[in-house]
């Protein structure tokens, strides 16, 4: 091994036992719980270091996703009310108002937010193509709210992932201020 890395072990070695020495002396407690608080530490120090810019990132394309989502489930919602004007079907014939329908299904589910109710409007969406006889929404369009939501919940998990570790290490104030 070259000089320099030998030295610079050696360096990280003698920090090491220093700070295992400094820990014991001013806490009155012995080497071994030292050495777990000193690896506690250095745990804390990389959290902050590697953990919490990463889980912020996340929270951030989460949030684009939200966004990408709540614009492709506009246009879907705009195509609905566009094909069911431009058929000329009547409410009656219709079954009563679509969209008071839709509103309708998404109080019963008890989340008011679309975006926990997209299977929801994609089920009310096909059910009112069957029955004006017109394609609303292309193939396209189902794809990329399918891709959106299928990385949005890939999100969630890694955001779970790398958020659990930061909350525990920080007893839980991260999440206050999040």
């Amino acid at each position: 091994m070259p000089q320099i890395i030998i030295d610079i072990l050696w360096e990280l070695e003698q920090f090491y036992l220093a700070s295992i020495d400094m820990i014991s002396f001013f806490f009155a407690v012995s080497s071994l719980t030292a050495t777990i608080v000193f690896w506690l530490i250095v745990a804390e120090i990389l959290i902050f270091i590697l953990f919490l810019p990463l889980h912020r990132w996340i929270l951030r394309k989460i949030n684009k996703s939200k966004q990408d989502l709540v614009k492709e489930v506009d246009e879907v919602i705009y195509l609905l009310a566009k094909s069911q004007y431009e058929s000329h079907i009547s409410k009656q014939q219709l079954g009563g108002d679509p969209h008071f329908a839709m509103m309708k299904e998404m109080f019963k589910s008890g989340s008011f937010e679309y975006l926990d109710n997209v299977d929801t409007i994609k089920n009310l969406v096909g059910k009112i193509q069957q029955l004006i006889n017109v394609q609303i929404v292309t193939d396209e369009q189902r794809t990329r709210v399918a891709k959106i939501q299928k990385k949005m919940k890939i999100q969630r998990v890694l955001s779970k992932i790398f958020g659990i570790p930061i909350c525990v290490f920080t007893l839980g104030i991260y999440k206050l201020f999040r």
